[in-house]
């Protein structure tokens, strides 16, 4: 955790990721879609929180996915 985005996550109580959109005014009508594009700076600024769309840039050797 030795990048700013990495401390921004470790301090945050809770992560949310946006992955899915659904629609429609139905369960039955409501279709899923990518949640790729959703706007989540109105969710920004609360150190408590971190909130990610599902967009995905490259971070190759800055970005480690390890457990």
């Amino acid at each position: 955790m030795d990048t700013d985005l990495g401390k921004r996550i470790n301090s945050s109580k809770i992560g949310i990721g946006f992955h899915t959109i659904w629609g429609g005014s139905t369960v039955e009508g409501m279709p899923a879609r990518s949640g790729i594009g959703v706007d989540t700076s109105s969710y920004q600024g609360n150190d408590d929180i971190s909130v990610f769309s599902s967009d995905f840039s490259d971070t190759s050797g800055t970005t480690n996915f390890t457990i």
